[in-house]
């Protein structure tokens, strides 16, 4: 799938920016040991991509293991410093 992406991205002349890119592995059984790369296409330059267990995307966390536990506590606490503020003024 990674290869199909990077052949879009190629064919489209588009730019990415690849430090921004992680993988994120959902299942029960995840080969670990596995890595992916993306090729840059101005300097040919072979990225391998972070391997994370959460990253947000569109002001959603996302986790490996299916839940939205960060999610809630990231809206929870910034619910509750937002009421604070509006409290005290």
């Amino acid at each position: 799938m990674i290869n199909k992406v990077q052949l879009w991205i190629d064919n489209w002349h588009l730019s990415i920016n690849v430090e921004k890119c992680v993988t994120v592995s959902y299942g029960r059984n995840i080969d670990s040991s596995h890595s992916y790369h993306l090729h840059t296409g101005t300097q040919n330059y072979e990225y391998i991509l972070q391997k994370k267990d959460s990253f947000k995307d569109l002001g959603i966390t996302f986790q490996s293991d299916l839940s939205f536990k960060n999610h809630i506590e990231d809206k929870t606490k910034s619910l509750q410093h937002t009421w604070y503020y509006k409290k005290k003024f």
